[in-house]
């Protein structure tokens, strides 16, 4: 083979491998993303100045019941969560509603004394779901929350109350 075969074929070479590696497309790069979703760590939003911190739905194992996990921080004046659905479905929140306390924070669904519950929630583990939360005065966010086993991390995470407290439908008067 000729020198100048070889020389042509080492530059076309060099000149291919940036062209052909990721890297070359720059931090916006595909391979440097690893999904378009958040993470198992939990999804994050802000609606005024409240913030959501480490959202996620952990799901029991036995039965179609799931709790919402979550931090909320308000940086503004007081708010109060008071409503909330999970796949389309309206969640219990304890008491009806959670207050925000401004400047503080409020742990929901772990190591927390409230709770946001979806009952009979038939969804594949590990897969998104929509969520929404309305607070008083910031108004409604919508999050897509990843759904977690009742396991590891989240081991003591579980729907308090373990039922639907919501009062069943009565017979209609006849």
């Amino acid at each position: 083979m000729k020198r100048t075969h070889v020389a042509a074929a080492a530059a076309l070479v060099v000149l291919a491998v940036p062209t052909l590696t990721a890297c070359f497309n720059g931090p916006a790069a595909t391979t440097t993303v690893q999904a378009t979703k958040v993470s198992g760590n939990g999804a994050k939003a802000n609606v005024g100045a409240l913030h959501v911190d480490g959202a996620v739905v952990v799901v029991e194992d036995a039965a179609p019941n799931a709790t919402v996990t979550m931090r909320i921080a308000n940086m503004g004046a007081d708010d109060t969560l008071v409503g909330a659905t999970v796949n389309g479905a309206p969640a219990y929140i304890t008491n009806g509603a959670i207050a925000i306390p401004a400047n503080n924070a409020v742990s929901i669904g772990y190591q927390s004394d409230v709770w946001v519950n979806a009952y009979g929630l038939d969804v594949p583990m590990s897969s998104y779901v929509p969520v929404t939360l309305t607070f008083e005065k910031a108004g409604p966010v919508d999050l897509s929350l990843l759904t977690v086993p009742r396991a590891g991390y989240y081991a003591d995470v579980a729907p308090n109350p373990p039922t639907d407290p919501s009062p069943a439908p009565s017979p209609a008067a006849s």
